[in-house]
C-alpha cells in the first residue's frame, strides 16, 4: 500500500521564496484559518468601551461555543458574506438565535433544528414570549426584525445545505410575518419617476 505525504506544509508566518526561471510567479503563503470568528473581518469582539472591538463579544463567544462541526459551518457562512455589515447582522441573528436555542431547546443541535423548532422561535420572538434572544424580556420584537432573523437563518441552512450538512432546509418552509409597507416610499415604474 502507497502512503502519500504532503510534500511542503506552509505555516502562516512561513513566506514563499520566489521560484526562478523564464516561467516563474511568485506564490503567497495560503491565508490563515480563523480560530475564532472574531478573527474573520469586520467581527473583532468588543470586551469593554473603546477597546476597538465591532461586535459584541458575547454574540463572539455564543458561536465559538457551537462544536466543530458546527462551528466550522457558521464561520464559513459568516466568512462568506461581502459586506461588513451583511457578517455583522449574520452574526447578531445567529447569536441570538442560540441564546434561545439554549434557554427553550436545551441539547438540540444547531444543525439538527425542524421547521417546528423554528416555528416556535417565530412565534416566541413575535409576542415577547420567549425566555432568550430577544433585545428586552417580554417585549416583542417587530415583524420586520422577526422576518430579517428567519432569512438570515435561512440563509445559513441554505448555505449547510449547499455543503451537504444537512438534508434539508428547514428555515424555507416557516412563514414570515407580514410586514407592514405605511411610511415607506412606493416603487415607480420608470415612466412615472420621469414624469
Amino acid at each position: 500500500m502507497t502512503e502519500l505525504l504532503p510534500a511542503a506544509v506552509l505555516r502562516p508566518s512561513d513566506s514563499v521564496p520566489a521560484a526562478a526561471g523564464p516561467f516563474a510567479t511568485a506564490v503567497a503563503a495560503p491565508e490563515p484559518m480563523v480560530r475564532s470568528v472574531g478573527d474573520i473581518a469586520g467581527l473583532s469582539p468588543r470586551r469593554a468601551r473603546g477597546d476597538g472591538g465591532e461586535v459584541p463579544g458575547a454574540d463572539v463567544d455564543a458561536v465559538d461555543a457551537l462544536p466543530h462541526a458546527e462551528w466550522s459551518a457558521v464561520a464559513a457562512w459568516l466568512k462568506a458574506g461581502k459586506a461588513v455589515t451583511t457578517r455583522r447582522a449574520r452574526l447578531a441573528d445567529v447569536a441570538a438565535f442560540l441564546r434561545w436555542l439554549d434557554a427553550e431547546l436545551p441539547g438540540v443541535g444547531l444543525m439538527a433544528v425542524t421547521e417546528d423548532h423554528l416555528t416556535h422561535y417565530r412565534d416566541g420572538i413575535g409576542t415577547g414570549s420567549a425566555r432568550a434572544g430577544l433585545g428586552r424580556p417580554g417585549v416583542a420584537l417587530a415583524p420586520a426584525t422577526v422576518a430579517r432573523r428567519l432569512s438570515s437563518l435561512s440563509s445559513l441552512y441554505g448555505y449547510a445545505l449547499r455543503r451537504r450538512l444537512i438534508a434539508v432546509n428547514p428555515a424555507d418552509p416557516v412563514e414570515r410575518p407580514e410586514v407592514s409597507t405605511v411610511g415607506t416610499t412606493p416603487a415607480r415604474t420608470v415612466e412615472e419617476a420621469t414624469a
